[in-house]
């Protein structure tokens, strides 16, 4: 909240706190993972799963983004 409240380039400083918090506690909380997935659409969600399962594979090229 913090970051966003800020201004400026809000959006990039939230991106950035957010990606530090889930990885200072481990992940994010089920309640707001579920929210947050809740405005992507299904086009958004695959790409979402890709990059996840390329992610967890040691070793895994980078994940690759799907042509629009």
């Amino acid at each position: 909240r913090n970051a966003v409240s800020l201004g400026g380039d809000s959006d990039t400083q939230a991106c950035i706190a957010g990606s530090i918090a889930e990885a200072y506690f481990s992940g994010v909380p089920d309640h707001i993972k579920t929210q947050a997935l809740s405005f992507l659409d299904q086009r958004m969600l695959s790409v979402l799963q890709l990059f996840y399962d390329q992610a967890k594979q040691p070793g895994a090229d980078p994940p690759r983004v799907l042509p629009l």
